[in-house]
């Protein structure tokens, strides 16, 4: 597939079942914008994300995934709105993608996201005019 850029402000950390995207809400929102592209993507499809190997398949508990973090392509795009209601403090941080229980069993790998600073709750959305 290719290659999704990672913030600058954002660093990759080792949490307790996988690794965790660490940094600012407004870097974490814009990494998980990004991460909705692999909703679209075939099974089979692999994307770079730093130093981690993103995978999507229909079998996230195929022992042949080890070392990816590996979704269905429906759970990608969960995890991203996840990653975001951290950002506005809807979520608590740190949070796992297996704290929704979307999947189970757990995914094998964890992902993750850890907010540094304080949640950002205006979303960029405009008023609306009645």
């Amino acid at each position: 597939m290719k290659e999704i850029q990672l913030p600058t402000s954002i660093e990759i950390i080792q949490g307790p079942n996988g690794p965790r995207f660490k940094g600012p809400a407004l870097a974490i929102r814009e990494l998980a914008t990004s991460l909705r592209v692999l909703q679209d993507a075939p099974a089979g499809s692999v994307c770079y994300v730093g130093s981690l190997e993103l995978y999507v398949t229909n079998n996230p508990h195929d022992p042949y995934n080890k070392g990816r973090i590996a979704l269905p392509k429906n759970a990608w795009n969960i995890l991203a709105s996840k990653f975001v209601e951290v950002t506005c403090g809807w979520e608590e941080s740190p949070f796992d993608f297996s704290d929704c229980g979307y999947l189970f069993p757990e995914p094998t790998i964890d992902i993750g996201v850890e907010l540094v600073g304080e949640p950002v709750w205006d979303y960029g959305l405009t008023k609306l005019k009645r």
